[in-house]
């Protein structure tokens, strides 16, 4: 135990920990407290008595303290230093609890000058003292401080299991502590781009803080200042301008305005008031000059932030002053995948880039793009399914390398960059499917309260977040670092003969406004170099939602038998094709039979299968066989066995949706509002039980053939094996429901599409993406959503698309056949029955799709391509698309 003197000498360093009331530090006298030091330390000197050592000891504490609170952090590192040296060899058994705080004490000097990794181990070596003792708040205060080392070196991974783990450690009545938790988590969702949760902790830390601070108090104005940022990191410049400006009118400290000033200038760039911006970034940077001096690393971000905007306001050249001076101190103070590093490197490429010196530009970027996926590695470590994709959606990896225009460049960051968070889910899947599956089930109950309505702050919410945290930091250990990435050379040598390799990408082209999203591919064959081919801009897809309207009008026409044709569809396919294939077509090598595809962003939705070329050829009809897949680096793998084994098939299907109408009339609040109102009249599908029917003379014995009442998700669930095939033949919904497209918060695009099955019980009858994905079907080499618009979702940079196609990869499924669009249900019904009929002897499930729908439009060479015929025949054969692993 601390005697009280020693507890009193320890106050000061537990005020700093958060351990005691926001109040004001009391100034002291440094000189007279370090005679004070000497003196004790003589005495020591002469008599050698441990009680004198204590004091001596005692007094370097106090002399450490009064540094630190004069903001003189080299000075008490070297007395917190000196007083651990200065231990007898049993002082931690004697005193554990005063040793945890001087090592505490050094670890946060160092870390408040700048020294990083020598910080750490100090900070360490307190919580591991901590833990001995089993103080749970001082366990909770070491790992606080250091989850915030961690967080700023970059190591995202123990930052965040830190902070929960000393969140679990604190009282419910410790508003004071809460609220420095709450800081703490938000500052982490900050740095992963969670805004949503960030926003939701420093919301909860504005609660604690109030209850024991005034208004006024630096520490509610910090966290009303995150706020803000939040708010601005969620696209509500102008919302967020009007509360920056108030918060510089409010009375502080330099150091705060200054943070403050670099905040405003942030908010005003992306308003484009860029005078603004940037003289309140140089009255930053002088406040932080002379308080802190020209070389401390808290100058980094706002010298990056003044790079920024010289950037945006067209000076390269001028904004490469102070990004190479963000670049240095970030150096000499973070590891090279440090987000805020990662983000320079990225704007001094894009510099030299703007500047038209290649010579400089190749090596500025090749750095960037190498810590960017070292930041990736980072986050993968123990980011959550939702957060990492949450960070990809948001995050630009590729623009600079496609600027650049180095094939092979390009090609590394592609084979690189994608499906590397789809690889890390497959991977903890395989590690363990039955923490998978709890996981699985904590991430559903969660997603379910937030659709429904709630927030955050329920309590059924915050009860399944912890149990999902803890169960996703298993053993509390980060996964290892992946292996080397990938080189496109590796990638030539598995690509099968007479074969060529297509990854897309979606781009920027250029910066600020002028800049423009393109799409573009690198082609790779088994023998020749990469080629780097631009493709269409952006705006050009927008001739894919013109031919969906033209397919909703000829739909109708055959529902009613008469009516006005659309806009044709003829010259919208060719459109296409010119802008994002025909390139393509021309740079792969002739001799080439099949091409692996890799697309990107709204690529994924396109038909290659019926895009037309200048002679009115169909792509299905030139090209001997396409096989679309969302990551170059499955084919470094050895390549599965997609031939349909003899195994059980099973097929659900539903005809009759009865007891939907029924079920929305009775009880709506099963669903969403949206999804109730798209259930409220459902029709029946009488092809449905023809359908299913159909496969009972071509599945192999022993499978399940389940229609309407007996088509539930138990029943899937169930099935006594993974089934070779899995069919389901019922209505897919699409309903949009994403708000602010934080997945880590919002998890509405992961439930804008499903299957209708059987209602069972209290089962609403839905199959969604997520319920998809936590099915075990590891064998199943082909899944078949004979449903609407199956392949429809929302497109994520680099994971394909968030909807059932990736629910039922992530499944382990090999091929997912789905529909682009509405397909006419005779239509459907008799496509599948021949695609069927033939599985079982065509090898490839892509190939036959592929080949079957050759045969389709071969048979219209001839037709008027504006006519009802060929419009017919894609709308019927056209829409089908497969994915593949």
């Amino acid at each position: 135990m601390l005697s009280s003197f020693r507890l009193r000498v320890a106050g000061p360093a537990l005020i700093a920990c958060g351990l005691l009331s926001a109040a004001e530090p009391v100034q002291r006298d440094i000189d007279s407290l370090v005679d004070a030091e000497r003196a004790l330390a003589e005495a020591f000197e002469k008599t050698g008595a441990e009680e004198d050592r204590w004091a001596w000891i005692e007094a370097l504490a106090r002399v450490a303290w009064a540094h630190t609170e004069a903001g003189d952090h080299e000075k008490s590192a070297e007395r917190y230093r000196a007083g651990i040296d200065a231990l007898a060899p049993k002082a931690e058994m004697d005193e554990p609890e005063f040793v945890a705080l001087l090592h505490d004490g050094l670890g946060r000097a160092l870390q408040n000058s700048g020294d990083f990794d020598g910080a750490a181990l100090p900070l360490q070596r307190a919580l591991q003292l901590r833990q001995v003792i089993g103080d749970e708040i001082r366990i909770g205060v070491s790992e606080g401080h250091l989850g915030l080392l961690e967080l700023v070196r970059g190591r995202y991974a123990g930052a965040d299991r830190l902070f929960h783990s000393a969140l679990r450690h604190t009282p419910a009545d410790r508003d004071d502590l809460l609220a420095h938790r709450h800081d703490c988590l938000g500052r982490y969702h900050l740095a992963i781009r969670a805004y949503g949760l960030a926003e939701n902790h420093f919301a909860q830390a504005v609660r604690h803080a109030s209850k024991i601070a005034d208004a006024g108090d630096p520490l509610l104005i910090d966290l009303r200042s995150n706020l803000v940022l939040c708010r601005f990191r969620k696209g509500d410049a102008e919302g967020a301008v009007a509360e920056v400006e108030a918060l510089l009118e409010l009375p502080t400290d330099p150091l705060r305005h200054a943070a403050r000033l670099n905040l405003a200038a942030s908010i005003h760039a992306a308003l484009d008031q860029l005078a603004a911006a940037e003289s309140e970034i140089e009255e930053a940077l002088q406040i932080l000059k002379d308080e802190k001096g020209a070389g401390d690393p808290s100058l980094a971000p706002v010298l990056a932030n003044l790079g920024a905007v010289r950037l945006q306001a067209g000076d390269p050249e001028e904004a490469l002053k102070p990004l190479m001076g963000a670049r240095r101190l970030l150096m000499d103070h973070v590891e090279e995948h440090h987000q805020a590093l990662v983000e320079v490197l990225y704007q001094i490429a894009a510099c030299r880039l703007a500047t038209g010196n290649i010579g400089e530009a190749g090596p500025a970027v090749r750095e960037a793009r190498r810590a960017a996926g070292q930041l990736v590695d980072a986050l993968i470590a123990g980011g959550t399914e939702r957060e990492l994709l949450n960070f990809r959606q948001q995050v630009d990896l590729h623009s600079i390398v496609c600027r650049l225009g180095d094939a092979e460049a390009i090609a590394d960051s592609l084979l690189g960059g994608k499906g590397r968070i789809m690889e890390a889910v497959l991977s903890r899947r395989q590690q363990s499917s039955e923490r998978a599956s709890l996981i699985d089930g904590l991430q559903s109950e969660i997603d379910r309260l937030l659709l429904g309505g709630a927030t955050e702050d329920d309590p059924q919410v915050k009860a399944f977040r912890r149990k999902l945290r803890a169960v996703s930091h298993g053993d509390g250990k980060p996964e290892a670092p992946s292996s080397e990435l990938p080189r496109w050379q590796d990638l030539a040598k598995a690509l099968p003969d007479a074969a060529a390799y297509v990854d897309c990408v979606r781009f920027r082209e250029g910066e600020g406004k002028e800049g423009k999203w393109r799409y573009g591919a690198v082609v790779l064959t088994r023998d020749a170099a990469p080629r780097w081919i631009p493709l269409g801009e952006e705006r050009l897809m927008g001739r894919l939602d013109l031919l969906h309207r033209s397919l909703e009008v000829r739909a109708n026409i055959l529902r009613q038998g008469e009516g006005k044709a659309g806009i044709p569809m003829a010259p919208l396919l060719a459109d296409l094709h010119k802008a994002f294939w025909q390139p393509v077509a021309e740079a792969l090598p002739e001799g080439t039979r099949r091409v692996i595809l890799c697309p990107e962003g709204k690529m994924h939705l396109l038909p290659f299968a019926i895009l037309r070329d200048a002679d009115g050829r169909f792509l299905c009809e030139s090209l001997q066989d396409l096989k679309v897949i969302d990551a170059g680096r499955l084919l470094l793998d050895d390549p599965p066995n997609d031939t349909p084994s003899e195994q059980p098939w099973l097929a659900l299907g539903v005809s009759d949706f009865s007891g939907f109408r029924k079920r929305a009339d009775a009880q709506p609040d099963l669903w969403s509002p949206r999804w109730a109102e798209a259930l409220d009249d459902v029709s029946d599908l009488p092809v449905v039980k023809r359908e299913i029917e159909s496969l009972r003379g071509i599945a192999p014995e022993g499978s399940g053939l389940l229609l309407n009442d007996d088509a539930t998700f138990a029943a899937l669930r169930g099935f006594k094996s993974s089934p070779a095939v899995l069919h389901f033949a019922s209505h897919g919904l699409n309903v949009p429901l994403a708000g602010a497209g934080d997945l880590a918060s919002d998890p509405g695009a992961l439930y804008e599409n499903g299957i209708l099955l059987a209602l069972s019980g209290s089962d609403d009858g839905v199959l969604f993406p997520e319920e998809a994905a936590s099915l075990d079907l590891r064998d199943t080499a082909l899944v078949t959503l004979s449903t609407c618009r199956g392949a429809l979702g929302t497109p994520v940079s680099g994971e394909g698309v968030l909807g059932l196609r990736r629910g039922f990869i992530k499944a382990g499924a090999q091929n997912v056949l789905a529909s682009l669009w509405e397909i006419p249900d005779q239509s459907t019904g008799e496509f599948m029955g021949k695609y069927y009929a033939s599985l079982r002897n065509a090898g490839s499930p892509s190939e036959l799709l592929w080949k079957m729908q050759a045969e389709q439009f071969a048979k219209l060479s001839d037709a008027d391509p504006k006519g009802d015929a060929v419009e017919t025949a894609i709308l019927s054969y056209g829409g089908f698309v497969m994915s593949s692993r």
